[in-house]
């Protein structure tokens, strides 16, 4: 019988548990509203978005054709950063978690943008009449 080596066990095991955590933490977008921020998380994407420098919240059934600077595609998920080759100056990030339904359109900043969703559209929907209702509350005071 061979020695097993005790290092390279907890190195096989140690890179099985990134793979899990990476992929719990890719599996859906983790949204949070709080101190007039949206904090969003998916994976190696987070965004601090103050809701006071939204200027445009919208629904969209399409996102427009974008070019990936970095992220990955798998399924319905769509998660990077990606640029518009008629205004390269803006950064779109697209955390989508359902490709085939609706998304969350929001710019902020000069030139940020962020379409959102998740998997289930309910969730989706409420999310952004919650938003809208932040938004409106910032704009007022």
């Amino acid at each position: 019988m061979k020695k097993r080596h005790a290092f390279w066990n907890f190195i096989l095991l140690l890179s099985v548990a990134l793979c899990i955590l990476a992929f719990a933490a890719h599996s859906r977008n983790w949204k949070k509203v709080e101190d007039g921020k949206l904090q969003v998380l998916s994976g190696f994407y987070y965004l601090d978005v103050p809701l006071t420098e939204v200027y445009e919240l919208g629904w969209q059934e399409k996102v427009p054709y974008l070019h990936r600077s970095h992220g990955f595609s798998a399924g319905d998920w769509e998660k990077g950063v990606y640029r518009d080759s008629l205004r390269p100056d803006v950064k779109s990030y697209v955390l989508v978690d359902d490709w085939n339904q609706g998304k969350i359109h929001l710019s902020w900043g000069d030139s940020l943008q962020l379409f959102l969703n998740f998997r289930d559209s309910l969730e989706t929907r409420a999310f952004y009449e919650e938003l809208q209702q932040k938004i409106s509350l910032q704009s007022n005071e």
